[in-house]
């Protein structure tokens, strides 16, 4: 990815050590077991890489495995991480809107074993006004587990709407 801002591994490991751009929790409304993205690795207007943990306590785990159907929601979060970024350097607000439609997925598996590690590159394909589409995909390793169109509505007074933080949901 070129143009992209890594992570600075001197600052401290995970993205609550680092400045508050780029922390998921100031990002996207998302707590406890929702919150399935853990860090933002590297970032830039155009895309961002973020980075996922598979853990036992998501929603639809079940024997060791979530089905790949995740990965809806872990670009739509990544989405909501990448918008958050770009708006917080511009106007101290996160990325919350609503998920409102998957114009394409592909699953390359059924299913994804807890305790994988993911990293989930995001672009923006198309942003006008509170509608944007974005494209998604989910690797582990080297392998390919998913690709994912979403579209995203967030309105303009959301923020308002849907605080971040404590006040949040």
């Amino acid at each position: 990815m070129t143009g992209l801002e890594p992570l600075d591994q001197t600052r401290g490991k995970g993205a609550s050590s680092l400045d508050p751009e780029r922390d998921i929790e100031q990002l996207i409304p998302h707590r406890g077991r929702m919150k399935l993205v853990d860090e933002l690795l590297e970032v830039s207007e155009d895309e961002a890489l973020v980075r996922a943990r598979v853990r036992e306590d998501w929603p639809l785990a079940a024997g060791g495995k979530v089905p790949a159907l995740v990965s809806i929601e872990l670009c739509a979060q990544s989405a909501g991480v990448l918008a958050g970024w770009k708006r917080r350097s511009i106007e101290r607000l996160g990325g919350r809107g609503w998920l409102v439609g998957v114009r394409d997925a592909a699953l390359y598996a059924n299913e994804i074993a807890v305790g994988s590690d993911l990293r989930i590159r995001i672009q923006p394909l198309l942003e006008m006004d509170a509608y944007a589409v974005y494209r998604g995909e989910v690797h582990e390793g080297e392998s390919l587990l998913a690709e994912v169109e979403l579209q995203v509505f967030r309105p303009a007074d959301f923020d308002a709407q849907m605080p971040l933080g404590e006040d949040a949901l």
